[in-house]
């Protein structure tokens, strides 16, 4: 709920900073963007990359044996922009966890996460100079344990997780402080009821 309520701050925080300059919607349909700056929308054929970071990443303590530190899932995206509501794409994801025992510097693991997925997106103009969508991922993920110590704890080894499919549902907004850059927030829910966040930086091209 913590991540919830600090992504919900954020939103309202962006609100409050735009609302004194943003445009009105003009009539005949579009949302906003007929009536708005278009820079601050989803456009057609716009090549996207983005920079993120997803928090909690899918894995927990690998041992309770020892001391982990780990690091949130890092996420390189590309969309492309078949029209002005419809992109498509995919994301490559990394994490790792590593041990530490202050008793035994022999111990010595580490754990890494990969993900590759593919991305559909539906862009939205109801937000005013917000690009806001959703989306579903579907793909791929799969774990390896590196042990680069002298033990071995085989708790450790057995708690490799098996290759799975992933999917989860998106719903994320976008703000462009101007044409090339904007910065996003986003909510996934996916498999085994999971909520996180990811949230990072596009650059438009």
């Amino acid at each position: 709920m913590k991540y919830l309520f600090s992504l919900g701050l954020v939103v309202c925080l962006c609100f409050a900073a735009n609302a004194q300059y943003s445009p009105a919607p003009s009539g005949g349909g579009g949302g906003y963007r007929s009536g708005g700056d278009v820079d601050r929308y989803h456009k057609e054929f716009s090549d996207m990359i983005s920079l993120g970071i997803t928090i909690p990443n899918s894995v927990n303590n690998i041992s309770d044996q020892v001391y982990n530190q780990q690091t949130p899932l890092f996420t390189l995206r590309y969309e492309y922009g078949i029209n002005e509501s419809m992109g498509v794409g995919g994301q490559l994801g990394y994490f790792q966890t590593t041990t530490k025992d202050d008793y035994a510097t022999d111990v010595s693991y580490r754990y890494a996460g990969y993900q590759v997925l593919g991305q559909f997106y539906y862009h939205l103009t109801e937000l005013p100079s917000f690009d806001s969508y959703t989306a579903a991922s579907v793909g791929y993920r799969w774990d390896k344990v590196y042990n680069e110590g002298d033990v071995t704890i085989q708790s450790i080894e057995d708690n490799v997780r098996d290759p799975e499919v992933l999917y989860f549902a998106t719903a994320g907004i976008r703000y462009y402080i101007n044409p090339t850059i904007g910065f996003y927030g986003e909510v996934h829910y996916g498999q085994g009821n999971n909520i996180t966040l990811n949230g990072g930086a596009t650059l438009r091209l």
